[in-house]
């Protein structure tokens, strides 16, 4: 990674922990900004004060402003980089993620069998609509 004056928009991936998810968007970014996408290590596990830390040591050699750009697992990760790197963070953006775990009681109040019950005919709905071939179903 370079240091810029750029606009750096830092990708994070969910937990599947790689960047190839965000290859459309890398490849379509706006020449104004530096894009990275991370792909988290996979020969140990580490936490999230671990990955953090794993973070910061990347973006270490950035100037100038950041986004970030956490998407599901990475929405706390994004915000605790954020936290340590508060004067160049200009924005912390969060895709389908959490900012804290949901309360297991509350899993338990939720209607998981009518939810089951209905994945099947929803999934055949999608298999089905992917024959047609609507242009704008992938």
């Amino acid at each position: 990674m370079q240091s810029s004056s750029k606009t750096t928009i830092v990708l994070m991936p969910g937990l599947n922990g790689t960047a190839g998810s965000f290859q459309d968007f890398a490849t379509i970014a706006p020449a104004a900004h530096e894009v990275i996408a991370f792909t988290y290590p996979t020969d140990t596990a580490l936490n999230y004060e671990e990955l953090t830390d794993w973070v910061l040591e990347r973006l270490s050699c950035l100037e100038g402003p950041i986004v970030l750009i956490g998407e599901s697992f990475s929405g706390p990760l994004s915000l605790f980089v954020a936290s340590r790197l508060q004067q160049n963070v200009v924005a912390v953006i969060l895709v389908a993620s959490f900012v804290q775990p949901p309360k297991s009681a509350l899993f338990k109040l939720l209607p998981w069998q009518t939810g089951f019950s209905l994945t099947r005919p929803l999934y055949a709905l999608r298999v089905r609509s992917r024959t047609i071939n609507y242009p704008f179903v992938e």
